[in-house]
Formats: C-alpha cells, structure tokens, sequence
C-alpha cells in the first residue's frame, strides 16, 4: 500500500483530470497541489491513528489529540464552497492552498512521512516522550529560523504545546513545583492560560521516577539540565532534614506550560524583571495580528441577519467551522500567535529560557533551602557543628582530646616498665599494680617499644584489642568531650569566638557518644611487610582509626569518601605523635646523670645529642606545619566560607568578595577538596608516593634511633655496638633529609606555589586574610620550616 493520491491507470494509460482551456501538462501541474494535499492529510490521520493503536504513554496521547485537532482544523478552513470560472480566479485559488500545503509538508516531515517517499522508506521517529519532544521542538525551531508561513508556525507550537503538558506535570513534580508545589505569588511569574490536555487525570495519578528524568529534551538549556538533578536530590534531603519547611507544606500551585502571546511574554519577563517597562498596549498588539474585518452596510436591527450576505460565497462556510468546539482551541491560539517573536525575547531558545525559568527559580530556591538548614540548624544536622568536632577528634586539633589520647596510646616515660610512665590508670588497686610490674619484668627480653603506653603492650601481644583498649579509649572520647564544652562555658562573655566554638560543640553533645568512636581497621597480612603487626614499627598503630557517623541527610555532606580522608590524616597523626613522645623518652634517657648514655664514649655521646637535637627540630617543623599550616591554614578557611556563605543565605545577598555556595552538593565537594587540599600539604596523595615515602622514612630513623637507645638503656647491646648504629642512623637521617628537602624544593621550583616572603609571611598581593594555603603549593611553607639543608650538615 502506497498510502498516496494517484492518478487513475486504465491499460497501462494514465487517466488525467483536464481543466477546460489548458493541456495536460498545465493540468497535470496546477491539480498536484491538490493531490499533495490529500496524500499528506491522509499519510497524517494514519499516524495519528498509530499512536493510538501504540498505546503510548500520555505525552504520546496528548500529541495524538493535538495532532487530530490539527487536521481537523485544516480539514475545516480549507473548505470552499465553489471556485468561479476565470483564470485569474484559478490560480488564485491554486495559489490560496500554497500555505496549506507548507503547513501539511513541514508536518509530514516531522512524522517522517513526506508524499515524496513510500512507505518502505518512511524515515524511523522515536515516539518516546523525550526523543518526539526533542524532535517536534527542533522542526519548530527550524521554521521559526526559515520564517515560514504564521500558521505554519503556529500549528507547530500547539502541538509542542500539548505534548509537553505531562513532561511538564512530571518534571514540575520532581522539584515539587506543581503537586507539591510553590504559590504563584512567591515565584512572581504570570501563568499563562492552561491549554486543554485531554489525559490531565492520567497523569496527574502516575508516579514520577528518576530513570525517564535521567535525559532531558533538546529545549532544556544545559545550566538547567543540571541544575535539575542537584534539585531533585535537594528536595528529598529537605524532606529528609525538616519535613515541616515551608517550601513542603505550601499549598500553592503552579502550572509550567508554554506561552506564545506578546502579552504573556511581556508581562512574564516584567515579572521576571521586577519592574513594568513601556510596551505597545496588547489591544493594539492584538490588532496588529487580527485580521481586518471588511467593513459592512449598516442594517436596523431587525434586519441584522442580512449581513452575511454582504460575505464572499463560501466565507460562511468557514467561519462555521471554525466555532466548533472541536478547533475552536486551535483557532484562538493561531489567532494570538504573533508574527513574530519580540525583541524580549527574539529567539525560540531565549523564549525557551523565559518558560523554563520558574523550574530554574523553584531549584535554586530549593538549593538555598537546605543550604540553609544545614547552615542555621540549632540540632545536629548543623553543618559546622560536625565540622568543628571533626577537626577537633579526627585531626587532633583540640587540646583536651590530644592529651588524653597521648595519655591512652603514649608514653613519654623513663623506662618502658612505667615507672615515671604518664599512663598511670586512676582507681587501680596496689594489687593490680603490682601484677603490671611483675608482667613488666617477665617482658623485659622484649625489645622495648619507645613512645607507646605500656598498659598497650601487657597482654604480650600486638596489636593490642582487649576490652582494656577499648575503656581507656571510650573515657577519652566522653571526658575531652565535656572538658571542651566546660571550658567554652567558663571562658569570659567578651570572647566571642571561643562562646561560639563551645555552643557548636554543645549541639551534639546528646549524641556524640553514637556518632564518634574508635574501630579497628581491617589490615591485609600474609606480605610480611605488615608493620602494624610490629610495635617497634611506625606503622604500629595503623589498626586504629576513628569512626564517624553523621546524622541522615548531612552525609551527603560528609560522605563516607571524605571521611575515609580524614582517617588516613588520623593515621598520619599518630605515627607523629608516636615519634614525638618517643623523641621525650630519648631525652630523658639521654640527660639521665645517674646512669648516662654512652659514658665512655665521649665521641658517640657528642653525635647522639647532636643528632637528638636535630631530629627534635625537624619533627617539630614537621608537626608544627602539618597543624598549623596545612589543617589549620586549609580547615579554618573553610570554616570562614562556611560562615560567610550562611551569612549570605540570611541576607539573601551575595557577597562582592567571595562567592557563596550555590548548593549542598558544592558544598561536598569543597569540603572533600578542602581534604584534598590538606593531604596535599601533608603529601599523603597517591601521586606524592615518593616525597612521602622519603618523609615517613626520615621518621622511621628517627624512631629506630630512640628504640636503639632505649636498648642501651637496659644494657640489651654494647657500647661500641650501639655506637656503629648510631653513626649508621646519623649518615641515613642526614641522607634522608637531605634528599626530601631538595625534592621540596623542586616541587616549589616546578609548580605554582605560595609566593612568600623570608620571614614566612604572605606577600601584599593576597587580597583575602583567610585565603586557604592550600595543598602542594604550602610545600614552601614546610620547606621554609626546615630549613636545615646549610647549617647542620656540616657537622
């Protein structure tokens, strides 16, 4: 079947229709307008009748109706009662249907069913909504550039009308514009008469996924498309966080839907805009694009009926059929269509932007709503709240959490039997003392693990996971706790920042015995490389990190990737710390006068305590860079970002100097660069395997140097032994050192880093005060601190 007008074959004869006066060719030629038009009207009710043969989901019926409502339309106006004898009149008809014909073409090409193509070769349409929006969008668009005929134009626009009504009900939805929607008062934008959607009940009952909004159609501007997402996931944490937030319980209702009048566009940019510009009236807008009614002959009332006669033949035939209420819809809307789109908005995308603007409103708003519940929240889903007790715990930032975990996991003491050990248990019975020395003395062929807790060690075993562990380690979270919040309380009215540090910290006081707590890591073993199996290595403490749990919906926020981030800086931390207290028993040993090290070695004793000297200066370099310069210097920057742009939200103004963050999923991603940045500093990311392998190497000598000593110390080795292994951990320190630095020096030299004067300080070109240091660019600040390449090499 050719689903064509043709014309008649007898024999093998063409049959032609001959118009009186003219030859066949001239017939043939002025009747195929006529026969194109049948073809295309006829190729259109087949498609029509396959959308509703497919079952397609609402926007498939919609465009079926729509689609229908077209040919009838067209069907109905071109209707003429009879066409008079003359060729003038003729071609005049003939030349009358020319935008019909146009109309029918561009139609036919959007369902790929052009009367110059059979069936077989009919081009493949998607009918799924968004592929067929896309497309119907795109035709429309393309006679909008070629400037087709009005009606042409028109038709196209009333069916992209139609067929977005359910997308639009569904994507409208998924925001909660609509169904749970937004009043028109506060999105300030006029909304244009509702078109007629025969499905309004379907669709309005079927649910809205998230896999048919995964792609949007082609009109859908890019900024849009992905600002929709981010506000579908905002709506539900919203929901989530404070399910009583004024934008969940408004009652108002907004229909999203296109508009095509002067006046519309208008008084929606206006809106848009704030302000009334000056516009030509829409009276006369309306008589630009009405029609001019031909003047008639003035009858008395009881005679008004006769004016019809004053009409061409046939004219009242149309106008008949154009009140119908099958196309009277149509007729308005090609009525009010204008000629041409007005300088607001002067192209279908620009007019595309103005329609879609109240879904672009409604995501922001939405963004900035929880935004601001993260932001200004008095519970514990108050963002900075987490953020300062994440410094505090998981970067050992405040003082009372780092003393009392020192004093769990460390041991600064004389002799690792605990005699002047800092870990002396409170409440323990003379008993139990006494047991812990007779333990001690049974271990003492045990080389001694400098720098941790002896109670760690007293089960004999490595690593240390008994209940004992796991009570001194609880007791150190709850009572820094509290000594944090009892010292905010007691410090004076006037220290604001301190008052403001302490209420956060109060906030999740409740429940920060669920959300915080010591675990054990699951390590791999069998490599025999495993040093948290060793207690003597610096990767002893490995097997123990910090848990967090943030409360639902705020782990988007601190989501499980950036806190494994602040783990691995736990652990780095730790492995400081370890040197650091292990570096405290080497001095106490090495200043004991009653039984000194190295006593008849005078040589061995100068280079130990030269050594002891400048490995204490560069573990405090390193320390005090990796606390103050690299957490700090990122960390507290952030904080003010965080401040400021709460600031911001509550004055709902941007700031000139620094920009606010537009959405929760920003704000992730700033806080896992913010950690990115610091592991940076610390050089602990992946791609600084080497510099930081020269680091933890420098202190796994110094480590090695002070269990060395503590050999000695119980006479465990000799002198002269110990002496060679000195003069072989000071040649491998020094190399060490010496190679990180100029390694340091090269990333400063290659890379852009911080310009910094001699002194440490920040040029005068850093407009911020609390500008980040951020990450491999602070290396110059680490570099700065150590320093130590001139001066102590030469001895």
């Amino acid at each position: 079947m050719e689903e064509r007008f043709e014309f008649r074959t007898v024999e093998g004869k063409r049959r032609l229709f001959m118009i009186d006066g003219k030859d066949d060719v001239v017939s043939e030629s002025l009747i195929q307008r006529f026969v194109n038009i049948g073809t295309m009207m006829r190729r259109l009710e087949i498609f029509a009748d396959a959308l509703k043969s497919r079952h397609e989901d609402p926007t498939g019926y919609a465009l079926q109706y729509a689609m229908l409502t077209v040919l009838t339309y067209l069907r109905d106006t071109s209707v003429d009662a009879s066409i008079p004898v003359g060729d003038a009149t003729f071609h005049a008809t003939w030349l009358k249907y020319g935008d019909l014909e146009a109309t029918l073409t561009a139609l036919t090409a959007f369902v790929g069913r052009t009367p110059n193509h059979s069936p077989e070769l009919y081009e493949a349409v998607d009918l799924r909504p968004i592929p067929l929006l896309s497309r119907l969008y795109e035709h429309l668009n393309l006679h909008i550039d070629r400037q087709s005929p009005r009606v042409t134009r028109a038709i196209l626009a009333f069916l992209l009308t139609h067929a977005c009504v359910h997308y639009f009900k569904r994507l409208s939805a998924t925001v909660g514009l609509g169904l749970s929607s937004i009043s028109q008062r506060e999105n300030d934008v006029p909304v244009p008469k509702e078109v007629d959607d025969p499905e309004d009940d379907v669709a309005a009952e079927e649910p809205v996924t998230d896999t048919e909004l995964d792609a949007y159609p082609s009109f859908v501007p890019g900024y849009l498309s992905e600002l929709l997402p981010k506000a579908r996931r905002s709506l539900v944490l919203l929901r989530a966080a404070d399910a009583s937030h004024p934008m969940l319980v408004d009652a108002g209702e907004y229909t999203l839907t296109w508009f095509w009048s002067i006046e519309d566009i208008v008084a929606s940019q206006e809106a848009l805009d704030g302000r009334r510009t000056q516009t030509i009236a829409g009276s006369k807008a309306d008589e630009s694009r009405t029609p001019p009614v031909e003047p008639s002959k003035s009858y008395k009332p009881e005679l008004s009926a006769f004016h019809m006669f004053d009409l061409d033949p046939g004219a009242h035939l149309s106008n008949a059929h154009l009140v119908t209420t099958s196309t009277s819809p149509l007729h308005a809307f090609i009525s009010t269509f204008p000629d041409s789109l007005p300088p607001l908005t002067p192209t279908l995308a620009h007019l595309t932007e103005l329609v879609l603007h109240p879904l672009a409103a409604r995501a922001e708003s939405l963004s900035r709503a929880l935004l601001g519940v993260f932001f200004t929240s008095s519970m514990d889903l108050n963002f900075r709240a987490h953020l300062e007790v994440l410094r505090s715990y998981l970067l050992c930032t405040s003082p009372a959490f780092t003393a009392r975990l020192t004093a769990a996991l460390f041991d600064d003491g004389l002799d690792r039997r605990g005699t002047h050990s800092s870990l002396m248990v409170p409440g323990l019975s003379a008993r139990t003392r006494q047991k812990q020395k007779e333990e001690d003395l049974k271990a003492a062929t045990d080389p001694w693990a400098v720098g941790l807790a002896p109670a760690l060690l007293e089960r004999g075993s490595w690593p240390p996971v008994g209940a004992d562990l796991s009570f001194l380690l609880r007791t150190v979270i709850l009572d820094s706790f509290e000594a944090t919040c009892a010292m905010a309380v007691s410090l004076p009215a006037a220290s604001k920042e301190a008052d403001d540090a302490g209420r956060d910290r109060a906030i999740l006081k409740y429940d920060v015995d669920n959300r915080l707590g010591f675990a054990i890591r699951d390590l791999p073993e069998g490599t025999g490389k495993e040093g948290w199996l060793n207690p003597l290595s610096i990767e002893a403490l490995d097997f123990l990190y910090m848990e967090y749990r943030p409360p639902h919906p705020l782990d988007v926020l601190i989501s499980q990737d950036t806190l494994t981030k602040y783990q691995r800086l736990f652990s780095f931390i730790l492995r400081l710390l370890r040197v650091q207290h292990a570096l405290s028993s080497l001095y106490r040993m090495s200043t004991d006068s009653v039984a000194p090290v190295f006593d008849t070695l005078a040589q061995a004793r100068k280079k130990l305590l030269h050594l002891r000297f400048v490995a204490q200066s560069f573990v405090t370099a390193v320390s005090s860079y990796v606390f103050d310069a690299a957490i700090r210097g990122n960390f507290d920057a952030f904080l003010d970002r965080v401040s400021l742009s709460a600031a911001q939200l509550s004055a709902e103004a941007e700031s000139e100097e620094e920009e606010a963050f537009t959405d929760v999923f920003s704000l992730a991603d700033a806080h896992s660069g913010m950690m990115n940045d610091i592991l940076n500093a610390c050089l602990l990311r992946s791609g600084q395997r080497s510099v930081s392998k020269l680091l933890q190497q420098s202190l796994e000598t110094i480590l090695q140097l002070c269990v060395m000593i503590g050999e000695l110390k119980e006479e465990r080795i000799e002198e002269y032994r110990a002496a060679a292994a000195l003069d072989e951990i000071y040649d491998t320190f020094r190399s060490k050192t010496s190679t990180l630095c100029k390694v340091l020096q090269g990333m400063c030299d290659k890379g852009p880093g911080t310009v910094m004067c001699r002194d440490g300080s920040l040029t005068a070109n850093e407009k911020h005060p609390r500008r980040p240091i951020g990450g491999s660019e602070a290396v110059a600040h680490l570099l700065l601190r150590l320093d130590m390449t001139t001066w102590w090499s030469r001895y």
